[in-house]
């Protein structure tokens, strides 16, 4: 029996398609507001905002990004860490 070898993209490109699906595709009945929604999801919402701190990273073509430079938009951000 070969072993299945799975590399980092495309163990990433199966977490992503099937992140999509889930939000595509829930399951029981649609949330009519965003509360609803978190809270199907067991995600807190938190009614007080508070603002994150600001960091600097470089992107994959090795130029400084800085979360300041993204305010007032929607970003998403995933942190990975290897042991």
């Amino acid at each position: 029996m070969k072993k299945l070898k799975i590399r980092g993209t495309s163990l990433l490109a199966g977490m992503v398609l099937g992140t999509f699906i889930f939000i595509l595709f829930p399951q029981g009945a649609p949330a009519k507001t965003l509360s609803e929604a978190l809270e199907a999801f067991k995600i807190l919402e938190f009614k007080e905002k508070m603002s994150a701190p600001d960091f600097q990273l470089k992107d994959l073509q090795g130029n400084t990004v800085s979360l300041k430079d993204y305010k007032g938009k929607p970003i998403f951000m995933v942190f990975w860490t290897t042991w």
